[in-house]
């Protein structure tokens, strides 16, 4: 629960710091006093959202910090624990807005996102107020009431799951049948680009060879001429350089037989002979390995053709049509299976549709079960509220689809993660009115006690340990009016609840009693709050008996609405 708030700079607030304690906290105040300010500064503490406007003229930044206490809500507890917040029992949240509009998030010191602020603030704290935070208009929140109500969050859980498995299933049979269309209308293409690259069987490289291949068979005539040519030169011709070598070594030996000194030019000479000689032998050898084939050449030509043909249609080299290949070969051999696998994904997807259907069953039994007594519940909350001969129906239906996930004996209904069922509120406020959807026929106080009827009669499974009911008495009086105030007070004995109101049948069954007024601080206007106690509770008491003057009469009522309350005055 909230044990302090503290706020500065806010809006027409200075600084401000309030105790809070468990049970029933009300805030009273004269028309414009600022009461409502202090629901704004606790929406902002929880991720409301900011505006530089509510930074107070003259500050830099406005600051809201609120300490809670999670120790006795072990359920509250665990699940901030579970957003990821190190804490043990208490949690400071902080809010820190800037003129320039700029937004800090605190939570136990540490530096955090809004959304994380936002999500602990839901947890801790439920704000119910006469416009943004009318939840119950909305229809969508019906079937969560419903389902709270009737502790049917474990079945809910089972449908979503059963749910997720069902579209997961869907998903992949609708992407295995793509899949087999696609593979089906591209499969003699397939078949037939296979055959063609199968059967001209590419090897990586083997265009690079035949191109070579190709220039030897066209120019065999020119090199073969040119080989004997060679082998004449070197060596078989009259005068040829292996002749010529061979005399002018003859001649170097001679020489050296009387110069020692040359015999290095000898052997140098002698080395070129054997090297000429190899080179000319090479040469014929060359000569008699060209083949002027003219049928050859035709035959690499061809298979060019057809290499260059593949290349230009599947890939850029031998290895992109072969890397082609694989694929095609991959996709229709994959396609023979495909009928197979859809085949189990149509069984598993019958079976989740069966397995999600009888929990839909199961779920809308137990729904229908529930909504009867949460009407008569709420009926009788909304008795003691000063709603008498007011008619309150929790109204379900499913919608019909042929193409529904859901068959319920013979019938397909859509259906979604919280199951087939639209919940829906209908309320005919006064005796033979007609039923009517909730948002089209309650007025704002109305709502506000169909809210603490739902609240107090939720208390028992409510997560939230604190509830906000700004202005919950509007449009009522009198025995009304004190009915709310019982009604609040039953409430705050399970929650710690916080309410605005003008109305001293509401304000003297406070445990805690704060009251917001203005006064003039060196010539501005400032907004203050305090707690009230003994005879500053009687006086606020008797002012709002008296509409503002506090007469003897007023006073000694408000004495005895306290000591009725249980609150002796001092």
């Amino acid at each position: 629960m909230l044990r302090e708030l503290h706020i500065k700079d806010f809006t027409i607030i200075e600084e401000v710091s309030l105790p809070f304690g468990p049970g029933l906290t009300v805030i009273t105040g004269e028309t414009g006093a600022g009461k409502s300010i202090l629901v704004e500064a606790l929406g902002l503490l929880l991720g409301g959202r900011a505006s530089p406007d509510i930074v107070r003229l003259g500050a830099d930044r406005c600051r809201v910090e609120g300490l809670f206490d999670l120790s006795e809500w072990k359920p509250a507890l665990r699940v901030v624990r579970e957003l990821g917040v190190e804490v043990e029992g208490e949690l400071v949240l902080c809010r820190e807005v800037s003129t320039g509009g700029r937004s800090r998030c605190y939570i136990n010191g540490r530096l955090v996102p809004l959304y994380l602020l936002r999500a602990v603030g839901d947890v801790l704290v439920d704000i119910h107020g006469q416009h943004e935070h009318q939840a119950l208009l909305r229809e969508e929140t019906h079937i969560g009431f419903l389902d709270r109500f009737g502790g049917l969050e474990p079945l809910v859980e089972e449908v979503d799951r059963l749910y997720g498995e069902f579209v997961e299933l869907q998903g992949c049979l609708r992407d295995l049948k793509d899949r087999q269309r696609a593979v089906s209308e591209r499969r003699e293409l397939y078949a037939f680009q296979l055959r063609e690259i199968e059967e001209a069987e590419p090897q990586p490289g083997e265009m690079g060879r035949l191109e070579e291949e190709r220039k030897v068979l066209e120019n065999a005539e020119e090199l073969l001429e040119a080989a004997s040519a060679l082998v004449n030169l070197l060596y078989e011709g009259e005068d040829s350089v292996v002749a010529r070598l061979s005399q002018g070594t003859r001649t170097m030996e001679e020489m050296a037989k009387v110069d020692p000194s040359l015999k290095e030019q000898v052997d140098l000479c002698r080395g070129l002979l054997y090297e000429v000689e190899d080179v000319a032998g090479f040469f014929r050898e060359y000569a008699g390995r060209i083949d002027v084939d003219p049928e050859r050449l035709e035959e690499v030509q061809e298979r060019l053709e057809v290499l260059k043909r593949l290349v230009r249609k599947y890939g850029g080299s031998e290895e992109a049509v072969l890397r082609y290949r694989d694929f095609i070969r991959g996709e229709l051999e994959a396609s023979e299976g495909l009928e197979k696998e859809i085949r189990e994904v149509e069984v598993r997807l019958e079976e989740a549709r069966r397995a999600l259907s009888e929990a839909c069953r199961t779920l809308s039994d137990a729904r229908r079960e529930a909504a009867g007594r949460l009407s008569e519940a709420v009926e009788d909350a909304l008795s003691e509220l000063g709603m008498k001969g007011a008619s309150f129906r929790v109204h379900l239906e499913a919608e019909e689809d042929p193409e529904g996930p859901v068959e319920i004996e013979g019938r397909r209904f859509r259906a979604g993660p919280s199951g087939i069922d639209i919940c829906r509120f209908f309320l005919a406020a006064n005796p033979g009115e007609g039923l009517r959807p909730l948002a089209q026929v309650a007025s704002g106080g109305e709502i506000s006690r169909i809210m603490l009827a739902l609240k107090s009669i939720l208390a028992e499974v409510d997560a939230v340990p604190m509830a906000v009911f700004d202005e919950i008495d509007i449009g009522i009086s009198g025995r009304t009016a004190d009915a709310v105030g019982r009604k609040l007070k039953d409430f705050s004995r399970s929650h710690q609840v916080l309410s605005i109101t003008h109305l001293p049948q509401i304000a003297c069954m406070a445990d805690l009693h704060l009251v917001a007024r203005k006064r003039r601080k060196r010539g501005r206007t400032v907004a203050e709050v305090f707690p009230v106690e003994g005879e500053e509770r009687v006086r606020e008491l008797a002012r709002l008996l008296g509409g503002g003057r506090i007469s003897p009469t007023a006073r000694r009522y408000a004495e005895e609405m306290l000591r009725e309350a249980g609150h002796a005055p001092a």
